[in-house]
């Protein structure tokens, strides 16, 4: 994946904000090279992280939100196939995108933002926060510290992150830090 931001989508409301929703639905956008992994291949870690099953309030409903003709087929297709091996409906539902909205930044690679020192090395390098929310390090970083890779599983992908030399220094840097 490229990047992956947490944002408000679904809803009607202009401009949402965390504290002013409205009927927009918590979702995560994903940045990703087709070649790399394919886009069934992310539905089925969406299925693998969440309970597709229970009915929630629209905040956090399951929803998959689809940008175009191809995409809704491969999500209706994998939503189908999830529902029959359950035995059951799933709270799930596949929709079309119309406007991603950006959450604010304190949503942004939220275990990584609870790491100061990691931070203060990352907006030093890169200018700003924002700057590095949409990198991959980043994303990467932010798995590590909220425990859903290893150290050695993030030493492993530093190739594949396509960093240049003085971003793979910053990586093993904040690894030995983290």
């Amino acid at each position: 994946m490229h990047s992956v931001f947490a944002g408000y989508a679904g809803g009607t409301v202009p401009n949402p904000t965390y504290p002013r929703m409205g009927d927009h639905t918590e979702v995560v956008q994903v940045e990703f090279d087709p070649e790399t992994i394919s886009y069934e291949e992310l539905l089925h870690h969406f299925f693998a992280w969440h309970s597709p099953h229970r009915a929630m309030p629209t905040q956090y409903r399951s929803v998959i939100l689809v940008a175009d003709e191809e995409q809704l087929a491969v999500a209706e297709r994998v939503l189908d196939q999830y529902q029959r091996q359950s035995g059951g409906p799933m709270a799930t539902v596949v929709e079309w995108l119309d406007t991603f909205y950006m959450a604010e930044d304190y949503h942004q690679k939220f275990y990584l933002q609870n790491r100061r020192d990691a931070v203060e090395r990352l907006d030093a390098f890169y200018g700003s926060r924002r700057a590095w929310f949409g990198t991959q390090l980043s994303g990467q970083l932010n798995a590590l510290v909220g425990g859903e890779i290893t150290k050695e599983e993030l030493l492993a992908n530093v190739d594949r992150l396509q960093l240049n030399a003085e971003e793979t220094q910053l990586a093993l840097e904040l690894v030995d830090l983290l």
